[in-house]
């Protein structure tokens, strides 16, 4: 399907998901993680930043097979941690990768980029790669937004490129998927897709359109249009049955909850 093999579905790791994940290895969230080839630890749903270098391991622990994906995400991206505290979070970047297990992939928002950019060679000494995000709560970007986000990504040394977006009435997400056609040889790993009730199909469909990551709700984490996982991974098993996104949404709101 794309250079990098078969399409991974994320997961977010929380405080919460983690500790029942733990404490309940029959749970059905512990078989939701089971569906995921990637587990996203948003270290800033995490209140004690003392646990934060010892969150990979744990994850590893649970699912040993999934690649890891670390996060910071900055309130003006969606996330928790202030985003006024720029220099704090290098230093909790830095204690991150200085643990015995590490992410897989480290998530940097575009607009933080210059900041953090300093810890790409430490990153990459320890195997770690780059991903370059964005996330607009306004709109789909335009085109040309998109493609300075691609150079932007690509003078970086990135390996992925991550999009998400606000959708607003169906179809509005085709920006998002020609950005994808155009940006498939340049990254490693790829995704873009829309938020939003509207936005739902998109997180499947664009992966027909050169995306090979996407995400699933394991359990706590609210956001705006998230499928589970379970939901995704019966539509990702159905998209080459569908001709259109519409189709594909009709087929995702069938599906027993």
């Amino acid at each position: 399907m794309n250079q990098a093999g078969k399409p991974l579905l994320a997961g977010i790791i929380s405080q919460t998901n983690l500790l029942k994940a733990e404490m309940e290895p029959k749970s059905l969230l512990r078989s939701n993680l089971l569906l995921c080839d990637a587990l996203e630890i948003r270290y800033d749903l995490f209140e004690s930043v003392s646990d934060w270098p010892l969150l990979a391991a744990r994850v590893r622990s649970i699912q040993p097979q999934s690649k890891i994906i670390g996060t910071i995400r900055l309130k003006s991206d969606g996330g928790c941690f202030d985003d006024a505290m720029i220099d704090e979070r290098l230093m909790l970047w830095e204690s991150i990768l200085n643990a015995s297990v590490v992410p897989d992939w480290l998530d940097f928002e575009e607009l933080s980029l210059s900041s953090e950019l300093d810890l790409k060679s430490k990153a990459e000494r320890r195997g770690t790669k780059i991903f370059v995000s964005k996330h607009d709560f306004h709109k789909i970007p335009s085109s040309q937004e998109l493609l300075r986000l691609a150079d932007t990504a690509e003078k970086a040394g990135a390996c992925g490129i991550k999009v998400a977006a606000m959708s607003f009435c169906e179809g509005d997400s085709a920006p998002l998927y020609e950005f994808l056609k155009g940006v498939a040889g340049r990254f490693e790993w790829r995704a873009a897709f829309a938020m939003g009730e509207s936005g739902s199909a998109s997180r499947v469909w664009s992966l027909c359109a050169g995306a090979n990551l996407t995400y699933g709700n394991i359990s706590d984490v609210s956001v705006p249009g998230l499928l589970s996982v379970k939901t995704m991974r019966s539509a990702i098993d159905h998209m080459s049955y569908c001709e259109t996104e519409s189709e594909l949404g009709l087929f995702i709101k069938n599906l027993p909850d």
